[in-house]
């Protein structure tokens, strides 16, 4: 599960650029602000999710229903966020994002990965 939380994350953040570029026309000057929350967001997300994981250990949660709660949501999160992004950006109807609605998916997607490290981190 962290190997395909990695690919995913990398992958996402390796697309930004291009997707801002060829979605919206956007150079890379552009959207270097748009580029630059994703990574915040994943900071501030493995933050608080190994914070919530610390407090629910604390209080005598089962480490292994942590660590699979929070290795499903670190990895059906993004894929929900995604699965709109690419239904609001389809071809089927008139697409309807703005680079903000896009941004916003691309943070979450990537504030929701950061919650991997408390899914395995909690296991040592």
């Amino acid at each position: 599960a962290h190997a395909a939380n990695n690919w995913g994350l990398y992958s996402n953040l390796a697309w930004a650029p291009t997707f801002y570029q060829e979605q919206y026309h956007l150079n890379v000057h552009d959207s270097a602000l748009f580029s630059i929350l994703p990574p915040v967001a994943g900071a501030v997300g493995g933050v608080f999710a190994g914070t919530v994981a610390d407090n629910l250990l604390k209080q005598g949660v089962d480490r292994t229903l942590i660590r699979k709660s929070f290795q499903g949501l670190a990895l059906v999160g993004p894929a929900f966020c995604l699965s709109i992004l690419t239904y609001f950006i389809s071809s089927f109807h008139e697409p309807i994002t703005t680079p903000f609605v896009a941004q916003s998916l691309l943070t979450c997607t990537v504030g929701l990965q950061a919650f991997n490290a408390a899914g395995y981190g909690s296991s040592a």
